[in-house]
């Protein structure tokens, strides 16, 4: 190495001058001439020496950044943990409102006439089950001037299983309602519960109405 590059690497940090930066500015530094080098050198030295004063003017401009983030972040923790306190909270007054509730409930319950209400619920299914073997009706019933398609006499298949669903379900509504009647204090218990067997009678009274079967004429 001639002795005036040897003097002018000299000056480099030998960090630097194991990079291929460092090899870089050597090899450019051995084709200028000695003022010319002398100047990249100088530059080089202020360059490193202004480094630092330039991070440490963007690391005072990231701080208050980095400040409001971490007190954000506190904040959404301490937000959060409100919010859970607050629900945990929610739960218990929730939960000591419906105990009471329970107790209540129990209380009107125990105290209701309960022989009413279960010889209500008794009668609703007393009769159905009585019966339910033989309840079921259909039949077919002829369409005047309709044939099918091998030239047969049309007719409709009807029966009353419309009327029977909808028997099951007032004797269902009805029992709910006689359950309900436990919470509750009708002035006449009689007549309460009278109005709620009443669609249940309605029903019994509809159950031989016939509805189609397969909605259309079909082959005898």
């Amino acid at each position: 190495m001639p002795a005036l590059l040897r003097a002018v690497s000299d000056k480099l940090p030998d960090w630097l001058l194991r990079t291929k930066v460092g090899q870089a500015i050597v090899e450019e530094i051995d084709k200028l001439g000695w003022d010319e080098r002398e100047a990249v050198i100088n530059r080089v030295a202020t360059q490193r020496r202004e480094l630092p004063a330039v991070a440490l003017k963007h690391d005072k401009a990231i701080e208050p950044h980095e400040a409001a983030a971490r007190a954000s972040k506190k904040k959404a923790e301490e937000d959060a943990q409100k919010v859970l306190a607050a629900q945990k909270a929610k739960v218990r007054a929730v939960d000591a409102v419906l105990f009471a509730i329970k107790q209540d409930e129990i209380l009107l319950a125990r105290t209701a006439d309960n022989a009413a209400i279960d010889e209500a619920h008794r009668a609703i299914f007393a009769k159905f089950n009585a019966q339910r073997s033989g309840m079921g009706n259909w039949k077919e019933v002829r369409v005047p001037g309709q044939v099918d398609g091998m030239g047969r006499q049309a007719v409709r298949h009807i029966s009353n299983q419309v009327a029977i669903q909808r028997l099951l379900k007032a004797q269902d509504v009805a029992y709910a309602a006689l359950t309900a009647l436990r919470l509750k204090n009708p002035p006449n218990l009689s007549d309460a519960i009278a109005a709620i067997v009443a669609p249940v009678n309605e029903a019994w009274r509809r159950i031989e109405e016939l509805d189609d079967i397969a909605g259309g004429p079909m082959a005898a």
